[in-house]
């Protein structure tokens, strides 16, 4: 029996490729080296994958997953704040925009005197 899923992992990286095989990566939902999606079994998936194969590596999966995606490198998401807190990035940055000055507008530089004379187009 055909798997109902395709386990799809790039491997190689998009860089110096031609504009085509990168809409297909991108089409798949792959978005760099390493990254992972599970697709549907179907001829147009395949024709897909088909293209950019030298770029990823294809398992078939049984059963219904939902399409994920993982990064190799992905930083947990921060803390939630306590309550009352200020977030240190406003604060610090409110406190950046308070202490410039502000600006004065750049004075406009006197019109200065031609010093080559214009020719006459009679003089030849």
């Amino acid at each position: 029996m055909a798997a109902n899923k395709l386990k799809v992992t790039q491997v190689r990286s998009e860089i110096g490729r031609v504009d085509r095989q990168r809409r297909v990566l991108r089409g798949l939902g792959l978005k760099g080296p390493q990254t992972e999606v599970l697709v549907d079994n179907t001829p147009s998936f395949r024709g897909m994958i088909k293209k950019v194969l030298h770029l990823v590596q294809v398992e078939e999966v049984s059963g219904t997953a939902k399409k994920t995606t993982t990064k190799r490198h992905s930083a947990p998401p921060p803390p939630p704040a306590p309550e009352g807190a200020t977030p240190a990035k406003a604060s610090a940055s409110a406190k950046a925009t308070a202490a410039k000055p502000a600006r004065k507008p750049a004075a406009k530089k006197p019109a200065t005197k031609r010093k080559t004379p214009k020719k006459d187009p009679k003089d030849g």
